[in-house]
């Protein structure tokens, strides 16, 4: 999708069945076939990975000509350039885990870690719900 950001544009079809569809929602389900979810779980589990997958890309996607309008070449000068409303909102105290997060985040540029690090905590829930449907 990176290579293609046309498609993070695309309305997702959900009623018309196509053969590539139904492809892509058998490549989706059978990994988790037989491991003891019901038709919902399975479901919801092959959904929750999709759905980061695409949100992801589409942030990604969509910030890349933002930075670019507003003349900025990394992260740093995205954040020099919004310092100072930063420092504003976060001197108020409404926000007591943003600093946290402002000052602690050190990778926080880096679009392949995180995109690696989310599906991991996404599929370590559907791991947890394989195992209290084991049990």
């Amino acid at each position: 999708m990176l290579r293609h950001p046309w498609l993070t544009r695309l309305p997702v079809p959900l009623l018309a069945p196509t053969p590539a569809r139904t492809a892509a929602v058998e490549r989706r389900l059978a990994p988790l076939d037989g491991l003891g979810l019901d038709a919902d779980t399975m479901t919801a589990a092959f959904r929750a990975v999709a759905s980061y997958a695409q949100g992801s890309v589409q942030s990604e996607v969509a910030l890349a000509p933002y930075t670019k309008e507003q003349g900025r070449e990394s992260g740093d000068d995205t954040r020099r350039a919004l310092a100072p409303q930063m420092t504003c909102l976060l001197g108020t105290g409404r926000y007591p885990t943003c600093p946290r997060y402002a000052q602690g985040a050190a990778r926080e540029d880096d679009a392949g870690r995180q995109f690696e690090t989310g599906p991991e905590r996404v599929l370590d829930g559907v791991a947890g719900l394989i195992g209290r449907a084991g049990a």
